[in-house]
């Protein structure tokens, strides 16, 4: 019989074990939804990735998050969205976790704050990490509370491109991008991260393309 021994977990590992526990209630998400959060908290406590695992050798994450405590959620914190980079763009910015600003009306284009859909359960289906290596993503599922869902209807050539912030000024943020691009379709998507101070942040971004669609993504 082979027997693996469980390695001790991490100061940071535990800290978000923990975080996990206190934060679930405050969670958005239906039964499918809690369910994808549970698994993917399972993911981290069966540990970290370290360099001994292939696709992390150069990138020792269960080192790096032990180089600084684990951060808390800091609900006071506060960020200011950004000028875009590129001018007239409508912007979404998400600050320090959360999508508050006033939803743009563009034409063709559906804005839907993610937070929403997860308290409906309509994303579920695609919160699953890309394969039991994917740590951000394992972590992302299991904390992630808002974002946007763009849905650019089929044939819509937008005039101007669409900015995409994730702007956070300390503390933990976890948010997610969601784009759909109908067939034919054409689109500028600019996504911009930026933070300041001591955080610890993940983002995850997915683009489904129709048929025939046009993006170029910044």
């Amino acid at each position: 019989m082979n027997m693996h021994a469980q390695p001790q977990r991490t100061p940071a590992e535990t800290a978000l074990i923990d975080a996990f526990g206190e934060r679930l209630s405050l969670l958005p998400g239906d039964g499918a939804v809690m369910m994808k959060r549970d698994d993917a908290i399972e993911a981290i406590k069966r540990g970290l990735p370290s360099r001994r695992v292939e696709s992390w050798h150069y990138t020792d994450l269960r080192r790096l998050l032990n180089l600084n405590p684990v951060p808390d959620f800091e609900p006071a914190a506060t960020a200011k969205a950004m000028a875009p980079v590129l001018e007239g763009s409508a912007v979404l910015p998400v600050l320090n976790g959360a999508s508050t600003a006033k939803l743009p009306a563009v034409e063709g284009v559906t804005v839907q704050r993610l937070s929403e859909k997860l308290t409906d359960g309509s994303v579920a289906s695609g919160l699953d990490p890309y394969g039991a290596d994917d740590a951000i993503g394992a972590l992302n599922t299991a904390f992630v509370a808002d974002g946007y869902f763009v849905d650019i209807a089929d044939g819509t050539e937008m005039e101007k491109p669409i900015e995409l912030q994730n702007l956070q000024s300390g503390g933990q943020a976890h948010v997610r991008l969601l784009t759909r691009v109908g067939a034919g379709a054409k689109a500028t998507i600019v996504e911009r991260q930026s933070g300041e101070g001591i955080g610890l942040v993940s983002s995850v971004s997915q683009l489904v393309l129709g048929d025939g669609a046009e993006v170029t993504w910044l």
